[in-house]
């Protein structure tokens, strides 16, 4: 089991390895030609959950930026890396959408946000478990100043919320690829975005007018940082620390 477990990881580096040189120079030359120049290229790394070998993956993409569900079959350039891997490579415009991987007897479904003009690098591993639809579609994105950010987001879940302490709040993760963070499938409720650098010794805090509880499931934020603007962010909460604001 270890040999096995150790092969599918040098697989899953391996291919990424090979993203980042032949293979989106390949796979744009195959990709659809009517398309705008914001779409983002999408790369899905995608661990087959059949062995030794699984089918090439049906994917659709349905747009959920504003509700309408318009759905479609992605044209991807999809290649077999090894009996372990397979990568598909398209184009979206920039939106929100529900991505439905399909393999053979294996499925996933997740939320997927597209900034203009900036690519997107996802791992997914399919499994044989039914999925429906995804309750929440609400979702915050946007570019970062520096390399060595980390983004989160804590969502006020109840009336009795405190973001300091927190009490009541529910702490997400976000996906940081390349300069841009993003957050999907986010819970309603009030949100605060917390960017954070690696070695997690400074923060700043940004109140976010984000989806209220009782509201519609498709909230889409937007919100991008540039140098100056984290500049301004961290001397004001440096000063709050000192003072009584």
């Amino acid at each position: 089991m270890r040999r096995v477990a150790w092969k599918i990881l040098s697989a899953v580096f391996g291919a990424i390895g090979l993203l980042c040189v032949p293979l989106l120079g390949s796979a744009n030359s195959a990709l659809p030609q009517r398309m705008g120049a914001k779409d983002s290229a999408v790369s899905l790394t995608i661990i087959n959950c059949q062995e030794p070998r699984s089918a090439i993956p049906t994917i659709v993409a349905r747009d959920v930026s504003n509700g309408n569900g318009r759905e479609w079959t992605v044209v991807s350039d999809s290649q077999q890396v090894n009996k372990y891997l397979s990568v598909s490579v398209f184009r979206l415009p920039p939106g929100t959408y529900t991505i439905i991987v399909g393999q053979g007897g294996c499925s996933e479904i997740f939320d997927l946000t597209a900034l203009a003009g900036l690519d997107r690098s996802i791992v997914v591993a399919p499994n044989r478990r039914v999925y429906k639809d995804l309750h929440e579609h609400n979702s915050i994105s946007g570019s970062l100043p520096w390399n060595g950010l980390r983004a989160e987001l804590l969502v006020c879940v109840s009336d009795l919320c405190d973001v300091r302490s927190g009490k009541g709040v529910q702490t997400i993760d976000a996906q940081v690829d390349g300069r841009a963070y993003y957050v999907n499938e986010v819970p309603p409720g009030t949100w605060y975005l917390r960017l954070l650098f690696d070695n997690a010794s400074a923060s700043v805090l940004i109140p976010v007018q984000g989806a209220e509880r009782g509201t519609a499931r498709y909230k889409h934020v937007e919100r991008d940082f540039s140098a100056s603007a984290m500049q301004t962010l961290w001397r004001e909460q440096r000063l709050c620390a000192t003072t009584s604001c």
